[in-house]
């Protein structure tokens, strides 16, 4: 059952409560000035495309067990949300979906399983928390099989611990696995400090770390390098270098 703007009048707009067997939202509800907080239903699947974005006031969303997809845009410019907390379900997280909202400050991902047992598997599309100033920890605790790329852009955040990756076949080479992160994923993230990178990494974007000022520690969480040299850390952090240039 989808659910469109109609089934959302309610006398106190500050808290609306999606109801229980709603399965889709679509539409857009940014002209809900006063919501501030969002009740989403076990039943609900999927958050369409730009749904809620710009609801400036929103501080806090909860999201049911069985969420699988967040839309492009969904809650972006969200100016007053604080923190997103989202169950093992939720395998999608579409391009934008979480950026611009100015006053988040936490992430966190829990893991989960399907019916047959398997672990539920991640995709973060492009600059999905990007421009989130404010944004300190992300904590994901489930695995991801694919990042977009500027997933933090711009965003506050002063540490982070890559969860574990999928590893995909080479498309050459059917016994070759790689893992990958995507192109210019903390480009300015400027209070960022250390990196915690994924086992097998066989590569990293040229950009990934530019701009980021404050950085001094990547490691690998294979051991496979105890740690990044800042000698070779200055091809990714191309900010660095011009200020001992400087």
């Amino acid at each position: 059952m989808k659910m469109g703007k109609v089934l959302m009048e309610c006398e106190d707009k500050r808290r609306i409560i999606v109801p229980e067997g709603i399965t889709h939202i679509e539409g857009y509800f940014g002209d809900y000035e006063q919501l501030e907080e969002l009740f989403l239903p076990d039943s609900l699947i999927k958050i369409g495309e730009g749904v809620f974005s710009d609801c400036i006031n929103l501080k806090k969303i909860h999201f049911g067990d069985g969420i699988e997809e967040i839309g492009d845009d969904a809650f972006s410019g969200c100016d007053s949300l604080e923190e997103v907390m989202l169950p093992g379900s939720i395998n999608w997280i579409g391009q934008n979906a979480f950026a611009s909202c100015n006053s988040l400050r936490y992430v966190y991902v829990f893991d989960g399983v399907d019916a047959k047992g398997d672990d539920y598997i991640m995709n973060i599309a492009d600059r999905a928390f990007a421009c989130c100033e404010k944004l300190k920890t992300v904590d994901i605790n489930k695995r991801v099989e694919d990042w977009g790329d500027e997933v933090f852009e711009r965003s506050g955040l002063e540490a982070f611990v890559f969860p574990p990756m999928v590893e995909r076949v080479h498309e050459r080479d059917p016994l070759h696995t790689n893992v990958y992160v995507g192109e210019r994923m903390f480009r300015n993230c400027q209070q960022l400090k250390e990196v915690v990178l994924p086992p097998n990494l066989e590569r990293i974007d040229e950009h990934a770390f530019r701009g980021c000022k404050m950085l001094n520690r990547v490691v690998r969480q294979d051991g496979a390098w105890e740690e990044i040299e800042l000698e070779k850390m200055m091809k990714y952090n191309n900010s660095r270098k011009e200020k001992k240039d400087d």
